[in-house]
């Protein structure tokens, strides 16, 4: 039941996934790519309230 959530970075703007328990917990989420961490509610949320 631990599905995968797509993430962009803000910071470099890749995409990678981290699961829902993780993102739900809304804790730091850190970039594999560049390594910087971040909250992800905050970003992902108002994103999509803009695209819709």
């Amino acid at each position: 039941m631990n599905k995968e959530i797509d993430i962009k970075c803000p910071a470099c703007g890749k995409i990678f996934q981290v699961t829902e328990q993780t993102y739900k917990k809304n804790e730091d989420i850190v970039c594999p790519p560049c390594g910087k961490a971040f909250k992800p509610q905050g970003n992902e949320l108002n994103k999509k309230a803009k695209s819709e």
